[in-house]
């Protein structure tokens, strides 16, 4: 390969940490780029890619999270898109809490969501949707 194994993890590194981009475009480019460095490298080289997104994904900052919900998004609909039955295996065992825990996500989210509106909260719809 033309691109060296310690250049290939600190393009990783980086990649990981770029949670807070602001431009909702640039983001989703991001999210793309990492998915289709995943499909390559992950779980093998890149076992700790859906762990660092789990853990942004409970970040304080809402931006951060959000980012990180996007981009698991198209790392998990890359990675289920690979068709040989050990790639298979590997996703199965790669996403098998997966479920779980995003399920919890959306509970509590959508809980909080629902007592914004029972209060009235107006302001509160304006942070979900933009």
């Amino acid at each position: 390969s033309a691109i060296s194994e310690e250049e290939k993890c600190s393009l990783r590194q980086g990649l990981a940490s770029s949670f807070t981009e602001p431009v909702s475009q640039v983001a989703t480019q991001i999210a793309v780029l990492i998915s289709k460095v995943a499909r390559l490298d992950c779980p093998r080289e890149w076992p700790d890619l859906v762990p660092c997104l789990l853990t942004a994904v409970k970040s304080d900052s809402a931006l951060v999270q959000h980012r990180a919900l996007l981009v698991l998004h198209h790392v998990v609909k890359t990675l289920s898109s690979k068709r040989l039955a050990g790639d298979r295996r590997l996703f199965q065992e790669l996403t098998a809490g997966l479920f779980a825990f995003v399920l919890n996500l959306w509970n509590t989210h959508y809980k909080s969501f629902l007592d914004q509106v029972c209060h009235n909260h107006h302001t509160y719809y304006l942070t979900i949707f933009i």
